[in-house]
């Protein structure tokens, strides 16, 4: 049987005191998946002894906290004799939001960084496949700019990446057929009335929206919603708030 190992490399909002920012690596069988680029995400490749120009960059969306650490990788491996492309799937805004790294890197030094190599344009529902073996799908989420959920198919087993999104309908029916599902619980329950606003989940909905899988999981935290998470979850046998290099086996 062949298995997915999931670490989560940044388990933190934009601001989470002692926990990285939103970033997974995905380890398939086929296929090295970088999943939003946190502040640790190059040290966790570097760990692993994955190159930087090795995997597949997928991005939930263009917000600072989940791309901007992009710009380090780009500016290191320009420093590299022929560095393979950056290859990516993302929409137009991250792409644009990329790019504009990429001049930076330039322009604070870096030799020749690598060029982007978009290998899709996701539309919202749209299932990619990567290998015959590897699926990712784009799910539609609610955030304050384009974003979107991500799920990630193996043989039969999905694991789903909310990304940062108020609740939705889509992530709790996906969430029916995954083995691990990943939420991001960036509120407090008390701030409910935010969701909508912020597009961003309290952590009781986001217990809610991960409830139906074999394994749920919190992140995207902050210092006060991590201790609220760690309080609902404690009597709870399959859902758990996230902590930095927390690794889980999909099989």
């Amino acid at each position: 049987m062949s298995c997915t190992e999931v670490l989560m490399v940044g388990s933190g909002s934009a601001y989470s005191p002692g926990r990285c920012t939103s970033s997974l690596i995905i380890l398939t069988p086929d296929e090295y998946i970088v999943l939003d680029y946190g502040t640790c995400t190059i040290k966790a490749l570097a760990s692993l002894g994955v190159s930087l120009d090795e995997p597949l960059h997928l991005f939930t969306h263009r917000h600072a906290d989940h791309t901007l650490s992009a710009g380090l990788a780009l500016f290191y491996q320009g420093f590299k004799k022929g560095p393979r492309p950056f290859r990516v799937i993302a929409g137009q805004d991250v792409l644009d939001t990329l790019i504009s790294l990429r001049k930076i890197a330039v322009i604070t030094g870096s030799p020749l960084p690598p060029e982007i190599k978009v290998e899709k344009y996701p539309a919202p529902g749209e299932t990619i496949g990567i290998t015959p073996r590897l699926k990712i799908t784009f799910l539609p989420a609610k955030h304050t700019v384009p974003a979107h959920s991500i799920a990630i198919t193996y043989d039969d087993a999905t694991i789903l990446v909310s990304g940062d999104t108020s609740p939705t309908t889509v992530f709790r029916e996906h969430a029916e057929k995954a083995e691990l599902a990943i939420h991001e619980a960036t509120l407090e329950t008390r701030y409910s009335q935010y969701e909508e606003f912020t597009g961003h989940s309290t952590v009781v909905s986001a217990i809610q929206q991960v409830q139906p899988a074999r394994l749920g999981i919190l992140y995207h935290l902050t210092g006060s919603s991590a201790r609220e998470a760690e309080e609902k979850t404690a009597n709870l046998t399959h859902i758990l708030p996230a902590r930095d290099g927390d690794s889980y086996k999909v099989c």
